[in-house]
């Protein structure tokens, strides 16, 4: 074949009438003569076939100079050379702003999906909705409309929108779904409004106003309309903080918790690991485990701090007691804040707080819970817990400290020492309950009250916890149901059959009286429904009412069981289901639910006499021979813990012992050892 000196083919003839819209898109033209209008490439894909005046006109300058003049209108769709942006998949806007790969996948992506993010796709310019603040409307378009610009300048442009319009809009929607939940008002709502209205500069300049916004996003009230520009306050606000941590303040340790919460609703467990840690220096560096001074009523106005700040302190303490043990989940070795250290008032009750009234509540001494033997009375007399001053977050804060005590019970070797520690524990429960306030009990008068104040998620998540930390220590009856998983403990060996008998009834009991609890608040939402947690506790009772009829009724009783149990499993299915629909990080687990159900019933209804199990390693640690506390935080928590979640995310974790072999021949059904019929703390 002869070449040209260049060695390209001697025969090829360098086409020099073909279209220069053919030319931007890099296939042949087939050079129709006129009179056509366009050739059939163009023709097809619909596109206008751009022709030089001169046939002989080079690409370099006068098609470029054709195509910049047309791209210089051309909506943000088309390319420079006019040509609409045609792409198989598009990076959904999460993993866009977290430079993630995305697979694309519609209605959620895969990635998405397995981290239980809000997964939203831009699908053109939003308009700007009733009562918007423009501000508001250009940082919905720049999170939702395609950018050209680099990532870093759309950082800038959706932080510099938050202006204080949007800023207060926000604020309203933390203080009225947020601030009610886990002792998160320690912020006071007017005087935290004033200082926002008088700040001399931008709010987004501000880490504290920063977090907050950042939270407000992930309420109801705000839905997806800001998610992913609250992603990018929330790390701004970050930066922000970890800029200067010397700067050891409570105002930086407020912001701590609100990223805490934030990475919580967000499903960044491994970053909550981080700052609850950092958080509980913070506490320890600025001793608020202490009251202030002595001067508790504020007698002494020319003190120092006011009595709202005061208060402030003490709840953020409390917060940040909250967040740590619902992470650590009863384990000393992951607990970073001692409950004995712990010498400050319990919160008071909003009115106080709200109207800055200095006020005594009580404080927890580190006998609250003692055993049996230092109790008044054996038989249950005890001294009445003193109320006065007290609201939801007093009590709240009561019973995680009783749920601190019950953790560490089932997870330690007390039971061998201490067996009967368990009805201490239980009598603590019942002191709980009979001490709760008129205005704390879940009836039609005090939820229609609780509903318009903006606090019916939180008594709803408190007589929900109630029932959770019963179901808790219950367990403890219950050894091949513990974590890890044991073939007895001292108070089985111990126990009348007619005592543990008693307490998996009082298991069941206690789950069912949550399914009565979510059906209520289901005729209540969404104001019942803020607060997301409670989703783990619907999960929960759908696996207790499981395990319960396959593990100790008797077959022949199970067929009417089960006619009972089925309508309360679907009132729970139902309520996952629904505050899905709120909350974006409940999905998977309302997914792994209905799965569970399915495949549960359809165990059932194969064989009725089979034994469904919560961990499947039925025997496994008690023929190790090792004591609880040198088995690895990975096998004494379920895989559905915050710190199990945290820990499957780390590709450089240190692989814990492995653990025995697999359990014993005919313990389990098939397939049940790769199953996630776990508990979640």
């Amino acid at each position: 074949m002869e070449t040209t000196e260049d060695g390209r083919p001697a025969n090829r003839r360098r086409t020099r009438t073909g279209c220069m819209t053919c030319r931007a898109r890099k296939i042949k033209c087939d050079e129709a003569p006129a009179p056509a209008t366009a050739c059939r490439n163009c023709t097809r894909a619909r596109l206008e076939c751009i022709r030089a005046d001169n046939g002989t006109a080079s690409l370099h300058q006068a098609a470029r100079s054709a195509l910049a003049v047309r791209a210089q209108g051309s909506p943000q769709h088309l390319t420079q050379a006019g040509l609409q942006r045609r792409r198989t998949k598009r990076s959904c806007t999460t993993c866009r702003l977290s430079k993630k790969r995305c697979g694309g996948e519609r209605p959620q992506c895969v990635r998405c999906t397995e981290r239980d993010l809000g997964c939203i796709y831009d699908e053109g310019e939003p308009a700007v909705r009733p009562g918007q603040s423009q501000s508001a409307a250009t940082l919905s378009a720049s999170s939702a409309s395609p950018q050209s610009s680099s990532h870093a300048s759309t950082v800038a442009v959706t932080i510099a929108a938050l202006d204080k319009a949007l800023a207060r809009e926000l604020s309203e929607s933390f203080f009225t779904e947020v601030a009610p939940l886990r002792c998160h008002n320690f912020l006071h709502r007017h005087m935290f409004l004033q200082e926002l209205d008088a700040l001399p500069h931008p709010p987004a300049q501000d880490m504290l106003v920063l977090s907050v916004c950042a939270l407000a996003t992930k309420t109801m009230a705000q839905g997806a309309r800001y998610w992913d520009v609250g992603c990018t306050w929330a790390r701004e606000a970050q930066r922000l903080v970890m800029g200067e941590l010397e700067d050891v303040s409570v105002r930086r340790l407020m912001c701590l918790v609100l990223l805490y919460e934030h990475a919580n609703r967000t499903n960044e467990q491994r970053l909550c690991f981080l700052l609850s840690g950092l958080a509980s220096r913070f506490t320890q560096a600025l001793s608020l485990n202490l009251e202030y001074d002595h001067d508790v009523l504020f007698t002494d106005e020319s003190a120092r701090i006011t009595a709202v700040a005061r208060e402030s302190r003490r709840r953020l303490m409390w917060a940040c007691y909250i967040l740590d043990t619902m992470l650590a989940c009863g384990l000393r070795d992951l607990q970073a804040i001692d409950t004995s250290t712990l010498r400050i008032q319990l919160p008071c009750d909003d009115r106080h707080f709200l109207y800055k009234r200095a006020c005594v509540t009580a404080t927890v001494p580190t006998d609250f819970l003692s055993p049996v033997e230092q109790r008044k009375d054996h038989n249950g007399d005890r001294p009445a817990i003193v109320t006065e001053n007290q609201g939801l977050d007093a009590f709240l804060v009561r019973l995680y400290l009783i749920r601190d005590h019950v953790l560490q019970y089932i997870n330690s070797n007390t039971d061998e020492q201490d067996p009967w520690r368990v009805v201490s524990l239980l009598a603590d429960l019942d002191h709980w309950k009979e001490a709760l306030t008129p205005e704390l009990q879940l009836n039609a008068d005090v939820m229609a009250v609780r509903q318009d104040e903006g606090t019916l998620a939180a008594l709803v998540s408190l007589h929900v916890q109630y029932h959770q930390v019963n179901c808790l220590l219950y367990r403890c009856t219950i050894p091949s149901m513990l974590f890890p998983a044991r073939v007895q403990t001292g108070l089985s060996v111990k126990a009348s059959p007619d005592f543990l008998e008693e307490s998996r009834k009082g298991w069941f009991g206690h789950a069912c009286a949550m399914t009565a609890i979510f059906e209520v608040a289901l005729q209540h939402q969404p104001a019942a429904l803020a607060d997301h947690a409670v989703a783990g506790s619907a999960y929960n009772a759908i696996i207790i009412k499981w395990l319960y009829l396959t593990n100790f009724v008797p077959v022949a009783e199970r067929p009417a069981q089960l006619h009972v149990i089925r309508p309360l499993v679907e009132i729970d299915l139902q309520f996952l289901q629904t505050i899905q629909g709120y909350h974006a990080t409940v999905r998977t687990t309302a997914a792994m639910a209905a799965k569970l159900v399915d495949e549960a019933s359809q165990h059932i209804a194969q064989n009725p006499a089979v034994r469904l199990s919560e961990t499947g390693n039925p025997h496994a640690y008690a023929r190790l021979g090792r004591p609880l506390g040198r088995i690895a935080p990975d096998y004494r928590m379920n895989r559905l813990s915050a710190f199990a979640r945290m820990r499957r995310d780390i590709p450089d974790r240190h692989a814990p012992d492995p653990g025995p072999a697999s359990p014993e021949e005919g313990n389990v059904w098939a397939g049940e050892k790769d199953r996630l019929w776990m508990w979640t703390e």
